[in-house]
């Protein structure tokens, strides 16, 4: 197992407060193998109750409240951004976090100043490996062959930090999959009551290894291969 896939199993471990041997860990292969053997473990298993109906409500009812939307309104296919006030947002998403007690995910970049920085941090980072190569090969310069890629590292990251005011995109967007990820992220305090039905470990888990891959959530499926399907080595 490489550190990318220990580390998964680690998070996965944390979140569900459970063991993986070894043993077990050598023997997993697929999505749906992982799922069975974190199924396996669980103590508090529950097919009727759903965690994420439930919180489903709690959210609505928390958007009429304190942003009038109707609930009638409020589906599966809303997207937050239409919900939360743009004004101000920070403020109002932290507010949300503090009331409902949950963890959210953290606000990001709109599409345009996101595909902005990765441009902009790929072709500083490209072009620092560039100039270090013409150092190295035309003036033999290998003191100062890492500089450059440092200095586009550590350029991409300042001008990361200069946008953090333009962070205010919800991310996922739509409540659909918004609330499977809050889920994910408070899964031990929302399921001490509850307990978990397998659909709700296995978006739990399938989220997990989507932060690990770098992937969007639709590719996480139980027929993939976490190491050779999905990159996680």
């Amino acid at each position: 197992m490489g550190l990318d896939s220990v580390d998964l199993l680690v998070k996965i471990e944390k979140t569900f407060s459970i063991s993986i041997s070894d043993h077990e860990a050598e023997e997993i292969e697929t999505v749906g193998e992982l799922h069975n053997a974190v199924w396996g473990k669980l103590d508090h298993q529950n097919k009727e109750k759903c965690i994420s109906q439930s919180l489903f409500y709690k959210i609505r009812q928390y958007v009429f409240d304190n942003f009038k939307f109707q609930k009638k309104d409020f589906l599966l296919s809303t997207n937050l951004n239409d919900v939360f006030p743009k004004e101000n947002r920070k403020d109002f998403y932290l507010k949300f976090s503090k009331n409902l007690n949950l963890e959210v995910p953290n606000l990001t970049l709109n599409e345009s100043w996101g595909k902005f920085l990765n441009y902009f941090g790929v072709i500083t980072i490209l072009g620092g490996l560039l100039i270090s190569a013409i150092l190295i090969i035309v003036f033999d310069y290998t003191k100062w062959s890492l500089v450059s890629p440092i200095l586009g590292i550590i350029l991409t990251t300042i001008i990361s930090k200069k946008l953090e005011p333009l962070r205010t995109t919800i991310t996922p967007s739509f409540v659909l999959d918004f609330t499977p990820k809050i889920v994910s992220l408070n899964y031990s305090t929302l399921s001490q009551n509850t307990g978990i039905s397998r659909i709700e470990m296995e978006s739990i888990i399938n989220y997990l290894i989507a932060d690990a891959a770098g992937l969007e959530i639709h590719f996480i499926t139980p027929d993939k291969k976490i190491c050779h399907d999905l990159g996680i080595d």
